[in-house]
């Protein structure tokens, strides 16, 4: 009988891992009305190796809206995100550190982005001998495509 209930637990947590823990993407656009004279831009909010991540708060003063959940613990996030090329901007964004939810706030000035192109937002700390830190930390904007860096900024 114990076996009948052990086994019925973890069909349970299965049911509930599987049904409410996906999370899906969803594309989101700030570049509405903009797109018709010079296109819009992607760029994707990543983690690194190291643990250090960005996710967007705000573009200019626009704040980005928490998607819908879906599930019990699942939900929905924001990928790929459109911005409007050809012109410079500023983002607010929140670096964190081993976890998505605690981080800092720091401004971005994004330069101007070539149309139809996708970029990585991403955050890097540099550490050298026994995990000491050895230059700034930076903001690196890369072409995703060419995998070159555009722009870097300490924060």
């Amino acid at each position: 009988m114990k076996n009948k209930n052990y086994l019925f637990a973890i069909l349970i947590f299965a049911l509930f891992l599987i049904a409410g823990c996906g999370a899906s993407p969803m594309p989101y656009s700030f570049a509405d009305k903009e797109t018709d004279t010079a296109g819009t831009a992607v760029i994707k909010f990543e983690g690194t190796r190291s643990k250090i991540g960005v996710d967007l708060h705000f573009f200019e003063d626009k704040e980005l809206p928490i998607p819908n959940r879906r599930g019990l613990t699942g939900g929905h996030y924001w990928s790929p995100v459109f911005f409007p090329a050809g012109r410079p901007f500023k983002l607010t964004v929140n670096v964190y550190y081993d976890t998505g939810d605690v981080g800092t706030e720091h401004i971005f000035n994004c330069p101007a982005l070539s149309a139809g192109r996708t970029y990585k937002l991403s955050a890097e700390r540099k550490k050298g001998f026994l995990g000491i830190v050895t230059s700034p930390a930076m903001l690196i904007l890369k072409d995703t495509k060419t995998r070159k860096t555009v722009y870097e900024q300490p924060f």
